[in-house]
């Protein structure tokens, strides 16, 4: 009896195994794929990425093993599987990966962000002590007895005809 299985796949009723894996090297290769998607190798180190190489050595066999000529619908199923991959949340581990990788750009733009922000505050603070000098001067040239005609009020040019 047949039914059908979530991806589309047609299944035998016993034991959920796809009909184009009933041979016991496809079964094999399944069995390791399965284990490989749930998280819990038996061969290839936990946390491995499912590929069609670590499939084969999962399943004991050299990581060319797995040809596409030989089993289209596993080729198929781990592609399927990597393009899903990206839409499940990630572990603990890998966010923890992401985090300080995250965190690790953030202190970098932070520096960048702290130099360019004190080379402005020098700027700034030698623009004013400018300022603070050139309004010293036009005080001093307003005060002196020799230029007449000039306020302290005066917003222009201040230029003094009895000076050089």
């Amino acid at each position: 009896m047949m039914t059908k299985h979530t991806n589309n796949e047609r299944v035998d009723a016993i034991g959920g195994i796809p009909a184009w894996a009933r041979s016991p090297g496809a079964r094999n290769l399944l069995n390791a794929f399965r284990r490989l998607c749930d998280g819990r190798p038996l061969v290839v180190p936990k946390g491995s990425q499912v590929s069609q190489n670590n499939v084969a050595k999962e399943a004991g066999l050299h990581p060319t093993a797995l040809k596409k000529d030989r089993y289209p619908e596993l080729i198929n199923l781990i592609a399927e599987y990597k393009n899903t991959q990206g839409l499940k949340p990630k572990s603990k581990t890998e966010l923890e990966k992401q985090k300080a990788k995250t965190s690790g750009r953030l202190k970098e733009e932070l520096e960048r962000v702290r130099a360019e922000r004190d080379e402005a505050l020098s700027k700034v603070t030698t623009l004013m002590l400018e300022n603070l000098n050139l309004r010293r001067q036009i005080l001093r040239i307003v005060d002196d007895p020799e230029c007449e005609g000039i306020s302290k009020n005066t917003v222009g040019s201040i230029s003094c005809s009895n000076r050089d």
